[in-house]
């Protein structure tokens, strides 16, 4: 129920939010855009640092934040490593990269394509 909700709000936002970007660029500018953008990036930051609980345990929660980190948790290849192990694991992995390996090239590309199709409508 949950989930179905933020991957409501999410593609609402991904088809609202260009509207709105396109509209506040065509009457202001593409600075306030950029305000906008920022003012909004914070906000979220806020809420999240505000609103959304600790999900670790106080127990668990000092250890995470006390500890020193190695090289070893800091390096991806490890990771990747000791994901290899597991096949099954290897496999999930694999598909969630893959799935999100299109969305990352919509996000960074979809700003250019609305750049170049309201140049043609001018």
């Amino acid at each position: 129920h949950v989930c179905a909700q933020v991957s409501a709000t999410f593609a609402a936002s991904l088809v609202t939010s260009p509207a709105v970007g396109a509209y506040v660029a065509k009457v202001y500018s593409e600075n306030v855009v950029i305000a906008m953008a920022t003012a909004v990036a914070l906000l979220d930051v806020l809420f999240i640092m505000v609103a959304v609980p600790e999900s670790l345990t106080e127990k668990l929660r000092q250890t995470a934040w006390g500890a020193p980190i190695s090289w070893e948790q800091a390096d991806p290849f490890n990771s990747l490593r000791k994901v290899s192990h597991d096949s099954t694991i290897l496999l999930l992995c694999i598909a969630v990269f893959l799935s999100y390996l299109p969305e990352a090239g919509q996000y960074s590309c979809f700003f250019v394509y609305l750049r170049l199709v309201s140049r043609q409508l001018r």
